[in-house]
């Protein structure tokens, strides 16, 4: 346990690393055949396709305004996500 946001955002990553047995970011050559693989099986296996318009609204960062949002739908006294973090 530490209280260190960088400490405990290097385990995640270890974590998420390990967990889908990703390579790291200089390992070019593993990226990118990971990536040909990935996209070879969603293009034979994703029927339903997102349309353009639907895309670039999901391509723009999320707003302050948007997460209140968010946050303020959510149920109080509910239990915490992964983060610990409750909204209540």
């Amino acid at each position: 346990i530490s209280p260190y946001p960088e400490e405990i955002a290097g385990e995640f990553r270890e974590y998420s690393n390990s967990l889908y047995n990703l390579y790291p970011p200089e390992d070019t050559a593993h990226r990118r055949e990971s990536s040909s693989l990935i996209q070879t099986y969603l293009q034979d296996n994703v029927r339903k396709r997102m349309n353009p318009e639907t895309a670039d609204i999901l391509d723009e960062p999320i707003s302050t305004e948007d997460l209140a949002a968010a946050l303020k739908g959510t149920k109080t006294g509910r239990a915490p996500g992964p983060d610990g973090f409750s909204t209540g």
